[in-house]
């Protein structure tokens, strides 16, 4: 066939906002919990119908999954997909993150033999999982060239066999070209999906699913499924809920006010704003006196083993997450037995090594090139798979950052090893291995997750879920320079533009001390005006739930929870939150939780540290003028 063809890849997924847990068995309760397609395919699945529309192509759906799942591609098929496929197979059943790569890989290979793929589309990521590992996967074992996190498609031209989106990265946006056949996942901020036509629901009642088999796929038994999964559950416990303090009931506005204000005032909470403000302070040198610095292939000898983490920078700093992972990295050297190294990839980022070993690294590799000076997949999937074929190091770690869960995927996939997302927990168990435990089904239940047989051991941990490492400015260790072969030329993906948001990393939720969060209960988003005065009274940030997001009252930045960010402040006021598990996961760290609620029943209440029953939008603005007074000295 001739003309453009797209392929979505979709997945069918409990409904993780009516999940709940059984109070004496602490399961997962299934019975009564519909399925839907994650909400990210279905914005993929319309981004592919908008471009067939415009470049008059064709639109594949396929999904993986049991029998059952042929409702999600029926529900594809109503919106205007010309053709769906379910890959289905029992020896696909169990399937972890690599192996669900691979298999779709099979299904898209299956699928070019007569109609080549030029595009593939899909969510960032799924919300029962909330890895995005399995989009660069696909890519990687494709060969596609892999744009992640896009929120605009600008153009494609088809005579010239290219694509050009817009992806969004932590506090910047990039313009990207890349050659086509590509792979693109999507966020939600890309389209708004369109409503099924009464004709489309006809078609898909009456159509019949085709189905793949792994007899059409041909791939190799031993690599599929749960007997093919590098990575695998030996776990699944109930989160841990930390205990909740006082819960009051509010006469009026002025008395929750007041409770309010003597709460934060003897807890030292009200300190100047240059009290609350988060240091950026650059780590000094290192005394260089007794450091050693061995270049090239015969000066250094690495042990095969040994806990490694990437460091991702910005602006010639260790970006925090990483300080963090340096931080629980050198722990998991010390229970394995073995040493800390770092890898740091750029140009010119000879800088950085000082801070890494401030921050606990034993040993520094440097992949210093011009093609690395911005992060592009290809180049830096290059780099760090060829440091871990030659040195073999028995764990790797990531930042789960946009850059972090796109790098961390195609690298697993490169090597064929395990991959955990979004690590809340790591240790060293009796056996030697990596326990890394994760949320899963939305922030429900927690996972323990082990990678027995492959190696490295891979996994990402979210940011502001491990304490900040003690800086030591004297320590020093030793530094290996590699040299890989890399050409410009060669890269396909070209960066056209880099734009910074104007969100500064001093009012960032990720790094704020003090967040002002807003749910459903602030009732619109002309509400959150009081929140954004607080916030300024207090020098914090503004917050807000998926709930509050998705109803546009405050862009996906600002979204904390399981599809947001983690954040760990000293100060965290709850406004009109009812506290679904999914977002306590995002929040529940923080020093102090106040909560305001009308609900006294509200599931905050149970991790706050002072809960006060009554209403967010009258108490807010008593609090306020209480501040206000008490900055003026009345």
């Amino acid at each position: 066939m001739n003309g453009l063809h797209i392929v979505v890849c979709i997945k069918q997924v409990p409904d993780t906002t009516q999940v709940r847990i059984d109070p004496i068995k602490h399961t997962l309760i299934r019975e009564g919990v519909p399925s839907i397609i994650n909400p990210y395919d279905v914005h993929a699945i319309e981004e592919g119908l908008r471009l067939k529309e415009k470049y008059q192509g064709r639109v594949t759906v396929i999904s993986m999954g049991p029998p059952q799942t042929e409702e999600a591609l029926r529900k594809a098929l109503s919106l205007g997909a010309d053709s769906v496929y379910l890959v289905c197979d029992h020896i696909f059943a169990g399937a972890d993150t690599n192996s669900t790569s691979l298999t779709l890989s099979g299904a898209v290979k299956y699928l070019s033999k007569t109609d080549p793929v030029d595009l593939i589309l899909c969510g960032k990521q799924s919300i029962d999982g909330d890895t995005a590992q399995v989009g660069p996967g696909i890519a990687s074992r494709l060969k596609f060239n892999p744009l992640t996190y896009v929120d605009q498609i600008l153009n494609m031209d088809l005579s010239a066999g290219t694509i050009t989106v817009r992806r969004k990265l932590e506090g910047a946006y990039e313009k990207v070209t890349s050659p086509l056949p590509a792979l693109v996942t999507v966020l939600k901020e890309i389209n708004e999906p369109r409503y099924a036509t009464l004709p489309g629901l006809i078609r898909s009642l009456r159509a019949d699913i085709p189905v793949l088999t792994n007899h059409d796929l041909g791939l190799n038994p031993e690599q599929l499924g749960f007997k093919g999964s590098p990575s695998k559950v030996k776990h699944i416990f109930t989160p841990p809920l930390r205990s909740g303090g006082n819960k009051i009931a509010a006469d009026n506005p002025s008395h929750g006010a007041e409770v309010i204000f003597n709460y934060m005032l003897e807890a030292g909470l009200l300190n100047t704003k240059e009290d609350h403000s988060r240091k950026k302070t650059k780590p000094s040198s290192p005394d260089k006196s007794d450091d050693v610095i061995f270049e090239g292939d015969n000066t250094v000898v690495i042990q095969p083993g040994g806990v490694w983490i990437f460091l991702e920078h910005h602006d010639n700093e260790i970006a925090r997450v990483s300080q963090e992972l340096l931080g629980i990295g050198k722990i998991l050297a010390r229970d394995s037995r073995s040493l800390l190294g770092a890898i740091v990839c750029g140009h010119q980022m000879d800088s950085l090594v000082p801070s890494a070993f401030g921050f606990g690294a034993d040993h520094v590799f440097v992949v210093d090139d011009p093609v690395l000076s911005s992060y592009r997949t290809l180049p830096y999937t290059q780099a760090v798979t060829n440091l871990v074929v030659k040195y073999k190091p028995d764990i790797l770690l990531m930042g789960a950052t946009t850059q972090g869960r796109d790098l961390a995927g195609s690298v697993a996939a490169e090597l064929s090893t395990g991959l955990t997302a979004d690590c809340t927990g790591l240790k060293i168990n009796t056996r030697g291995l990596l326990e890394q435990t994760r949320p899963a089904f939305g922030g429900n239940l927690m996972a323990t997750i082990l990678t027995e047989h492959h190696r490295p051991q891979m996994a990402t941990v979210r940011p502001r879920v491990i304490p900040l490492p003690a800086y030591h400015p004297k320590k020093n260790g030793r530094i290996i320079f590699e040299k890989i072969d890399l050409k410009e030329k060669n890269i396909p993906v070209k960066i056209i533009e880099h734009m910074k948001i104007s969100l500064s990393e001093t009012n960032d939720i990720s790094c704020a001390d003090i967040i002002i969060s807003g749910g459903r209960g602030m009732g619109s988003g002309q509400n959150f005006s009081m929140l954004k005065d607080l916030a300024a009274i207090l020098d914090g940030v503004v917050g807000a739930t998926r709930a509050a997001v998705d109803s546009r009252w405050l862009s996906y930045d600002h979204q904390i929870g399981q599809t947001g960010k983690t954040v760990r402040p000293t100060l965290y006021i709850a406004c009109g939150i009812s506290g679904a598990v999914q977002h306590r996961v995002g929040m529940q760290t923080s020093d102090h939780i106040i909560a305001v609620n009308t609900d006294p029943d509200a599931p905050v209440f149970s991790i706050a540290s002072l809960g006060i029953i009554g209403s967010a939008i009258e108490i807010i603005p008593a609090l306020n003028q209480l501040l206000q007074m008490r900055r003026a000295g009345k």
